[in-house]
């Protein structure tokens, strides 16, 4: 849903305190949702000015997010959180961990680095010695390290794939945009990919609850690989929109989507290595 202006004025958002917004949102210039708290002090169905409430489908607003003032802050956290997420899993299930973990500590331990083999303290990391799980310095580095290097190379891939397509948008449209803006708006492709792997990522117990009501493993790992397959779609789809806006002709659009599509595809297989 989205609280839309009944007035509606161009030119964007503009902020003032003659409003009845609370965050001071100039109700007829109202463009984006980002800031709305929802008080719901701005609609009034009787008025003939003010907000009125309506339906909308799932990612309209960045669709058209060039209407909705694009932010690299918000970007990177699509990139960096995909990546951060991802990491978290592939410790557990990679070997070159294990390998690494191995020359690493034993190059220390020759160095006589002894501390790393002793445990931290317990709201750093898990020390539960009557479960058997023990986390020493040696772990937490390696784990942390682990993680941030994969959020980084991750992050990187995304980066390039997205100013791929931001440069084949630049040479296959008409439109005068430059490439960092439209680096700006391509990137917002990543949204649902990088939604679905927060999702699956950071809520394994969610997942878990599906096992009490009945699911087998194999159908619980199925419903994962089907909410990512929506986000890989739902990427794609956001990506033709966005290359729309952006004046690419439809007959060659699918160039400019195909450096989007191999990091989602990048994405993807880093998931079914991790846990599919």
């Amino acid at each position: 849903m989205q609280f839309t202006p009944k007035r509606k004025k161009s030119g964007g958002d503009i902020y003032t305190e003659k409003t009845a917004c609370p965050i001071m949102i100039d109700l007829p210039h109202k463009e984006e949702s980002r800031h709305c708290i929802e008080c719901f002090r701005c609609v009034n169905p009787q008025a003939k000015g003010g907000l009125y409430m309506r339906l909308r489908h799932p990612g309209e607003e960045i669709e058209k997010i060039r209407s909705h003032n694009p932010g690299l802050a918000e970007i990177w956290f699509f990139f960096l959180g995909t990546g951060i997420a991802l990491g978290g899993f592939l410790w557990l299930v990679l070997p070159q961990f294990q390998i690494w973990r191995q020359q690493i500590g034993a190059w220390m331990v020759n160095k006589e680095w002894w501390w790393v083999l002793e445990s931290g303290p317990s709201w750093l990391m898990v020390v539960e010695p009557e479960r058997r799980e023990v986390f020493y310095w040696l772990d937490f580095m390696m784990i942390v390290g682990f993680m941030l290097g994969f959020m980084v190379l991750l992050a990187s891939i995304l980066f390039a794939t997205t100013y791929a397509s931001s440069y084949l948008s630049k040479k296959l449209s008409s439109t005068s945009e430059s490439i960092s803006i439209r680096f700006k708006e391509l990137g917002y492709q990543y949204a649902p990919v990088a939604m679905v792997s927060l999702i699956i990522g950071l809520g394994a117990k969610l997942f878990d609850l599906l096992k009490e009501i009945g699911l087998s493993s194999n159908m619980v790992s199925n419903t994962k690989v089907f909410l990512f397959a929506i986000g890989m779609i739902w990427s794609l789809w956001l990506a033709h929109k966005i290359l729309q806006t952006q004046g690419v002709n439809l007959s060659r659009r699918w160039l400019a989507m195909l450096p989007g599509a191999v990091g989602s595809l990048a994405v993807g297989y880093s998931w079914w290595v991790a846990i599919f």
